[in-house]
């Protein structure tokens, strides 16, 4: 797996197992910068929350890092930078919508990395990045992870 220039356009890596997800996701941290905002998809147990907890280690946030499952957005320093962290899954569309501005108007802060799980719940927003998490069948352990820049 390699990422060294700056990405564009849709690739594909095969992730085979969490020593790759947290190489994966390092050399992603490379990729970002601040006002950037991750559309992060998948099913279940496929990895969204995990390598939300690598990236953030890699952007070198301060706390631990949590599903924000519950409380919608959890929010970790990393130096002079903010990542917000955001989880979709239990909102019908309704709550969605009331829950966007919330999460607009802390994106107005330009030195702020946005993750969102289950962004495919919330395809109005703009998005730099999305990352599709998909699980292979015959090895439980490993993951296709597609990711195009927006």
């Amino acid at each position: 797996m390699i990422l060294r220039k700056p990405m564009s356009g849709n690739h594909t890596f095969l992730v085979k197992n969490l020593q790759a997800l947290t190489d994966f996701a390092e050399k992603f941290s490379g990729q970002l910068k601040p006002g950037d905002v991750v559309a992060l998809i998948g099913t279940l147990g496929s990895g969204k929350t995990t390598f939300t907890q690598h990236l953030c280690k890699a952007l070198r946030a301060t706390s631990k890092v949590t599903s924000p499952t519950f409380t919608l957005i959890n929010e970790y320093s990393a130096g002079v930078l903010t990542i917000l962290h955001s989880d979709l899954y239990r909102l019908q569309e309704t709550e969605i919508q009331n829950f966007l501005p919330e999460l607009e108007a802390r994106l107005e802060n330009p030195n702020t990395i946005t993750l969102v799980e289950w962004a495919d719940k919330a395809p109005q927003l703009m998005y730099t990045w999305r990352l599709s998490f998909s699980l292979l069948p015959d090895n439980p352990d490993a993951r296709n992870i597609h990711v195009s820049s927006c």
